[in-house]
C-alpha cells in the first residue's frame, strides 16, 4: 500500500522539490484512496439502506461528534506545538488520561441517565444503540491523539494507510451487515464503531512500539508542567470546539424535530458526499499546514508566507470542481444514488457555496492554535452558534420549508467562514500577538 500511495501522490500532484508539496501529496494520496472507496460504496449503500436508516446514523454520529470534543479536554491539539518530543509525549499521556476518565464518566451516564440523555439530545429511535456512543467516543478521541502525534512526526504515509484501512473496513462492514444480517440502521452504527476501534489498534501498535521506553521515562512533573503550559486549550479551545461541532451538527438535530427523518436522511447523504472533496484536499493541506505553520512561527515569529501560499493553492484547486458540482449536482445524485435521492442533489446545490468557503478557510484557521489566540476563537464560535441557530429557527418560523432553512444555513456559515479567514490572516502576520 505504501508504494501505491507514493505512486498516486506523484501522479496526481506532480510532486517537485518542495517539501510542503511532497507532504501534501502523501496525505492527499491516502485520503484519495479512502474517499474513492467511500464514494464507490455509497451507491450500494443508498440502494440497500433507506433515508430513514441514514437519518438514524446521522443522529448517532451527531451525538458522538458533539461529545467526543470533551474527551481530551483539547490537549490533543497542543501535541504538535512543543519544540521537543518529550513535552509532546507528555501531552499524549495527558490527553489519553482525560479521554479514559471522560469515557468512564460517559459509561456511567449511560447506565444511570439514559432517559435524560434521550430527551436532551432528541435521539428517540436510536436509544437502544446508545451503549455504542461511549465506545465510539473513546475510539475516536484516542485515534485523534495518535493521529496528531504522527502528524507531528511527519509520518504522512502512516496517516494515509490508516485512513484507507478505516474507509475500507467501515464500508465493507456496512454492506456485509445489511446483506447478511438485515440489520438496517443498526448495521450502519455498528460499522462505525468497529472500524474506528480497528483503526485505533493499528495506530496504537505502531505508537507504543516506537515510544514505549520514552513514555516510561516521563515523570508526573513532566505531565503536570505540560498541563499548566497549555492550560489555555481546556479553558478556551474546549468550549470553542464544542460550540463549533455543535453548530455543524445543529441542522441534523433541528431538522429532525422540524421536518422529520426523511429530510435528515437526504441532508446526511448530501453532507457525506460533499465532505468527499473537502476531506480529500482540505485535510491533506491542513495536516501539513499545521506542522509547517508551527515551525515557521517558532522560527520567524509569523507564518504569513505559508498562509498565503496555502490559501492560493486552496482557491485554485477548489474553483473548478465546486463550480462544476453546482450545475450537475441534482442529476448526478439521481444517477449515482438512485432517483429517490434527487432531493439530496438539490440540497447539495444549495450547500456548495458554504463548502467552497469551508474548503478554503477551515485549514487556515489552525493559526488560532499556533498563535495561542484561543480567546477570540471562543468568541467567534459563540457568534457562530448564535447565528446558525437563529438562521435555522427563524427560517423555519417564516417559511416552514427545508430548502429555505438550508439556504439560510449555507449563507450564514459562508459569512462566518469569511470572517474566520480574515482574522486568521491577521494572526499569521505575528504582529502584536502574544506568543507562547
Amino acid at each position: 500500500m505504501k508504494n501505491l500511495i507514493l505512486f498516486i501522490s506523484t501522479l496526481f500532484l506532480k510532486v517537485k522539490s518542495s517539501e510542503f508539496n511532497r507532504n501534501v501529496a502523501k496525505v492527499f494520496s491516502g485520503t484519495l484512496l479512502a474517499q474513492i472507496i467511500a464514494i464507490g460504496i455509497s451507491p450500494i449503500l443508498t440502494r440497500i439502506y433507506t433515508p430513514e436508516d441514514f437519518s438514524n446514523l446521522a443522529l448517532y454520529l451527531s451525538v458522538v461528534s458533539i461529545l467526543t470534543v470533551i474527551a481530551t479536554l483539547k490537549y490533543d491539539k497542543a501535541i504538535i506545538l512543543p519544540k521537543d518530543d518529550k513535552s509532546a509525549l507528555a501531552l499524549v499521556v495527558l490527553s489519553t488520561f482525560f479521554t479514559l476518565l471522560v469515557g468512564a464518566i460517559f459509561f456511567l451516564l449511560y447506565f444511570f441517565s439514559e432517559d435524560y440523555i434521550i430527551r436532551v439530545f432528541k435521539v428517540e429511535g436510536i436509544e437502544t444503540w446508545l451503549i455504542f456512543v461511549p465506545i465510539t467516543i473513546l475510539a475516536r478521541a484516542l485515534y485523534t491523539i495518535l493521529n496528531t502525534w504522527f502528524n507531528r512526526k511527519k509520518e504522512y504515509i502512516v496517516l494515509s494507510k490508516n485512513r484507507v484501512f478505516t474507509s475500507s473496513t467501515n464500508g465493507g462492514l456496512k454492506i456485509l451487515f445489511q446483506i447478511v444480517g438485515k440489520l438496517g440502521a443498526f448495521g450502519l452504527v455498528l460499522s462505525e464503531a468497529i472500524s474506528q476501534a480497528a483503526s485505533l489498534c493499528l495506530f496504537g501498535y505502531k505508537f507504543f512500539k516506537e515510544n514505549d521506553l520514552a513514555i516510561k521515562q516521563l515523570t508526573k512533573r513532566d505531565i503536570i508542567n505540560s498541563a499548566k503550559k497549555y492550560k489555555s486549550f481546556p479553558i478556551y479551545s474546549l468550549p470553542a470546539d464544542f460550540l463549533s461541532i455543535f453548530s455543524r451538527e445543529l441542522p441534523i438535530l433541528m431538522f429532525s424535530g422540524y421536518f422529520g427523518a426523511g429530510v435528515v436522511g437526504f441532508y446526511m447523504l448530501t453532507k457525506r458526499t460533499l465532505d468527499v472533496p473537502f476531506t480529500l484536499l482540505s485535510t491533506s493541506f491542513l495536516e501539513v499546514f499545521k506542522q509547517q505553520a508551527t515551525e515557521d512561527y517558532h522560527k520567524f515569529g509569523n507564518c504569513k508566507a505559508i498562509f498565503i501560499s496555502t490559501l492560493k493553492k486552496l482557491v485554485l484547486i477548489s474553483i473548478v470542481p465546486f463550480l462544476g458540482l453546482y450545475f450537475i449536482a441534482p442529476p448526478l445524485f439521481s444517477f449515482v444514488f438512485g432517483e429517490e435521492w434527487l432531493i439530496a442533489g438539490e440540497y447539495a446545490q444549495i450547500l456548495i457555496v458554504m463548502y467552497f468557503f469551508k474548503f478554503t478557510c477551515s485549514p487556515l484557521s489552525y493559526v488560532f492554535y499556533v498563535t495561542d489566540y484561543l480567546k477570540f476563537d471562543l468568541v467567534l464560535n459563540i457568534l457562530i452558534i448564535v447565528v446558525i441557530y437563529s438562521a435555522l429557527y427563524f427560517s423555519y418560523i417564516l417559511f416552514d420549508n427545508a430548502k429555505a432553512s438550508i439556504i439560510c444555513f449555507s449563507l450564514s456559515y459562508s459569512f462566518i467562514y469569511v470572517i474566520t479567514l480574515l482574522v486568521s490572516y491577521r494572526l499569521s502576520l505575528g504582529n502584536n500577538i502574544n506568543q507562547r
